[in-house]
């Protein structure tokens, strides 16, 4: 980014500005010249350590240190090298930690026996280069010992994990979506989809699917050809094991009897219509948990959370109704007492007393 900003461009500048405010002799070795020229090298200084700082902001342009705290974020961390392993072939048996040596190279024994395994104490591919058939000496004494020889690689020697391949990973690991099946994600997802307005989510128990149901502008169905999307993009992204099934949002008809309006004077046109719209005000609420499955008791209608709401609604307005009770209705003809209020969900709505 500061490349061109050198200290001949800064002095060339700082030289500019001073002739224009002042005669003073400004040629090289006059008393303004060198004061600037070493102003103009600390700040040549200054923009190169603000490069490093603009580069290690960004993980793209970062050096190793700044990468390595940028991946540990995600949980990683750049791979390790590791250590070549050799089978081996002694004349006496050897145990676990035995250190050998090729006069180059160390060794140190991981198995007992006559014919160990020993790993080379020389880290990455510079241990990967031992020959079938070169003889090892002990380090420290052991009794018998006569000879040992190299017999076979069992595993070659990697080296720590180059920066740019790290880079590499850290940016897959940054692109890739942890998708475990929630709910928020599949609901995020779905709303990328242009059309969608709003998403909710069910997972059927009974045969391992996920139901995701979606809403258009206005709380409009939306059109098979956005529907379609939304199934597409959520089966190409779900984690195995999960089957998703995208519909618009069903409406469930709840068939609710009010009876016992008391006192009879206050059970009139005007407090039934205002029970069906606190009614309605209730199921628009159950409704409104788009982004997350609703649990269980949030599909159900409680009878006693009901009363309860409708009759602390009717008191705020002043109806004077003091008391009423709650039905599911039976599918008798409709009455003045019978509230028929629509909850959009996917399972079936349960009323409990």
């Amino acid at each position: 980014m500061f490349e061109n900003v050198t200290q001949d461009s800064i002095l060339a500048e700082m030289l500019t500005h001073a002739a224009e405010i002042s005669d003073v002799a400004l040629t090289e070795g006059s008393f303004v010249y060198n004061a600037l020229s070493v102003a103009a090298m600390a700040l040549e200084d200054a923009y190169g350590d603000a490069e490093a700082v603009m580069d290690n902001a960004m993980a793209d342009t970062c050096d190793r240190e700044h990468l390595i705290r940028f991946a540990k974020a995600k949980g990683l961390t750049p791979r390790p090298a590791t250590k070549a392993k050799y089978t081996l072939s002694c004349n006496v048996e050897l145990t676990i930690g035995t250190r050998l040596t090729d006069g180059e190279h160390d060794y140190t024994v991981l198995t007992e026996g006559a014919t160990p395994t020993a790993q080379i104490e020389t880290e990455g591919t510079a241990g990967n280069g031992v020959l079938n058939g070169t003889e090892l000496f002990a380090v420290d004494y052991i009794a018998d010992f006569e000879t040992c020889t190299v017999t076979a690689r069992e595993t070659v020697g990697e080296d720590e994990e180059d920066t740019e391949e790290f880079r590499a990973r850290y940016f897959e690991a940054i692109d890739a979506s942890g998708m475990l099946g929630n709910a928020a994600f599949y609901c995020n997802l779905a709303l990328t989809v242009d059309g969608v307005e709003e998403v909710i989510v069910a997972y059927e128990e009974d045969d391992g699917d996920v139901w995701v149901a979606v809403q258009g502008p206005g709380k409009t169905n939306v059109s098979e050809s956005v529907r379609q999307a939304v199934e597409d993009l959520l089966a190409d992204r779900a984690p195995l094991g999960h089957t998703v099934k995208v519909i618009n949002v069903m409406s469930r008809t709840l068939e609710l009897l009010v009876t016992d309006i008391a006192p009879a004077s206050a059970n009139t046109a005007a407090t039934q219509a205002l029970i069906t719209q606190i009614i309605d005000d209730y199921f628009y609420k159950h409704n409104t948990f788009s982004g997350y499955t609703l649990p269980e008791e949030m599909r159900t209608v409680y009878h006693d959370r009901l009363v309860g709401y409708i009759m602390a609604k009717l008191e705020e307005s002043g109806s004077g109704v003091t008391g009423l009770d709650v039905k599911k209705g039976n599918g008798t003809a409709f009455t003045t007492d019978t509230i028929f209020s629509t909850m959009k969900w996917v399972p079936d709505v349960a009323f409990e007393t």
